[in-house]
């Protein structure tokens, strides 16, 4: 399994622990290894819930969000949000000052109090989508979980 994506690293590089990368070159020492991957579906045993999650990170509030998706099959290439009101907005994945397991909204105007609920949408590699809904500001609380409708 790949433990991570290597932000130092070009477009389509991939950093992984001592383990993995010892199961894949057979114990070489750690340097650049030229392979190829693709994503595969996740085995049911790795996954803990039947659907999937998004974490919220930690800090996020009213102000701004952090979401982690987690409990995934397969990558994930957008998540938007949606106001009740319509306007709707994509979150861009997270870079080296914030983590880039992280997509991240920081509009303050998105945050209008009364503009909820509020609809996020996440979409796979494979177009499948999966949403959730916020009902208030209340439920943007660091280090809980967001369930989805679907497993992605």
């Amino acid at each position: 399994m790949v433990a991570d994506s290597c932000p130092e690293c070009s477009a389509g590089d991939v950093d992984s622990n001592l383990l993995v990368w010892n199961s894949v070159t057979g114990n070489e020492s750690p340097s650049r290894f030229d392979a190829s991957w693709e994503f595969v579906e996740c085995p049911s045993a790795f996954r803990p819930n039947p659907k999937s999650q998004l974490r919220w990170k930690e800090g996020s509030s009213q102000w701004w969000l952090g979401l982690q998706p987690t409990n995934t099959r397969f990558g994930i290439v957008s998540i938007t949000a949606r106001r009740s009101d319509g306007n709707e907005f994509s979150l861009p994945l997270g870079g080296n000052d914030v983590g880039f397991s992280f997509w991240f909204l920081s509009a303050s105007a998105f945050f209008a109090t009364d503009k909820y609920p509020m609809t996020i949408t996440v979409t796979n590699t494979e177009g499948n989508t999966a949403s959730g809904t916020v009902f208030s500001t209340s439920e943007i609380v660091a280090n809980t979980y967001l369930d989805l409708d679907a497993l992605l």
